[in-house]
């Protein structure tokens, strides 16, 4: 119930914005790999997001991304594995500028939330595996980054890069990550003629 009506409080808010971006013509949806490195480990994953232009160089943007990971280890004869996902909902203003015709760097500070979950299991020996207590954790992370487009055609641009920096309060001390990301990017709206 409550991770419903936090999605309709996010939908219900952002949707103003993409109305004003539509109305100026200027909305992209990017979908990608991502990969995250907390810590010492790194997470495979994907990424999505929606950015609608408010003015000239500036846009709103709604990012989604999702990681997963495994880690096996033994410790006393006790064989461990362990299964990570990581979700998080990130929005922000967003500083577009582009140069040429072709390239379209960008810098941005988002907002959001990110949930961790994590599930283990025991092995000891031959003995049966027997399955671990499973955490969830909800984070508020604050991401710094940008990246670079490089335009293929009027709807379709490759991002190269979309490097971020996201750091929260964690477990009780201070935490970060960086996450890398490529993928493509569509323009729905604002297509040059």
């Amino acid at each position: 119930m409550n991770r419903m009506l936090l999605l309709s409080s996010c939908i219900m808010w952002i949707l103003p914005f993409t109305v004003q971006a539509q109305e100026r013509g200027e909305i992209s949806v990017f979908g990608g790999y991502s990969h995250l490195w907390a810590d010492v480990s790194a997470n495979h994953g994907w990424i999505a997001s929606l950015a609608g232009n408010i003015a000239r160089h500036m846009a709103l943007v709604a990012d989604f991304s999702g990681q997963h990971s495994s880690m096996s280890y033994a410790y006393y004869g006790v064989q461990t594995e362990a299964q990570y996902r990581s979700y998080s909902f990130l929005f922000g203003p967003r500083y577009v500028r582009t140069i040429g015709k072709r390239w379209t760097p960008f810098a941005h500070a988002l907002v959001g939330l990110k949930r961790d979950t994590s599930e283990g299991w025991y092995s000891f020996g031959s003995t049966p595996v027997s399955y671990g207590p499973s955490s969830n954790y909800i984070f508020l992370p604050l991401a710094l980054g940008g990246g670079i487009d490089i335009r293929l055609g009027d709807r379709v641009s490759v991002r190269a890069l979309q490097l971020d920096g996201v750091g929260m309060t964690e477990y009780g001390g201070w935490g970060y990550y960086v996450q890398a990301s490529f993928g493509a990017v569509f323009r729905l709206s604002g297509v040059s003629k």
